[in-house]
């Protein structure tokens, strides 16, 4: 990719409309909060693709929870599996919401919802399920979670019953 990591986010916030002035004002804090240094002691190479994408991915983090926004969407997963990136971000968020800004999360896991709400609203292709206190949310997403299973364990036993006869 040849890119230094700041110059990807630039051609990131240029393509997400960021305030121009965004990154020259606050390019010294976001540094800060990506805490670079930790990806050294992740062991990659520092010449390899993965040691600058992780570089580029903390300082994207750190950039967005740097923006002045009223509402973040957060997806499943968003801090990968740096568990110190993760909490810092949880942090900004957490303080963000009692600002008064929403937080839009996609979550495969209650816990990670825990931390930013007591309500939620379950989806199920496009169209909302059950809107609720997040313990009602949370046990109506866990069963249709094992519906979905069992179904899917049920049409693989039909289907190896199908084959097993022919």
């Amino acid at each position: 990719s040849g890119y230094t990591g700041k110059a990807s986010i630039k051609v990131i916030s240029r393509f997400l409309r960021w305030p121009p002035d965004f990154l020259r004002r606050r390019w010294p804090e976001i540094v800060d909060f990506a805490h670079l240094e930790e990806v050294d002691d992740l062991g990659l190479p520092p010449d390899s693709l993965e040691y600058n994408q992780e570089r580029t991915k903390r300082l994207l983090l750190s950039a967005v929870m740097h923006l002045d926004a009223s509402v973040y969407a957060v997806f499943k997963g968003f801090a990968g599996p740096d568990e110190k990136m993760f909490e810092r971000c949880s942090e900004v968020l957490r303080q963000r919401q009692q600002e008064g800004c929403a937080i839009v999360h996609t979550a495969g896991k209650v816990a990670d919802l825990a931390a930013y709400c007591q309500e939620a609203i379950l989806f199920e292709d496009g169209a909302p399920i059950v809107r609720g206190r997040l313990g009602l949310v949370a046990s109506v997403m866990l069963e249709r979670r094992e519906a979905a299973k069992e179904k899917a364990a049920g049409a693989w036993r039909f289907g190896r019953g199908l084959l097993a006869d022919g």
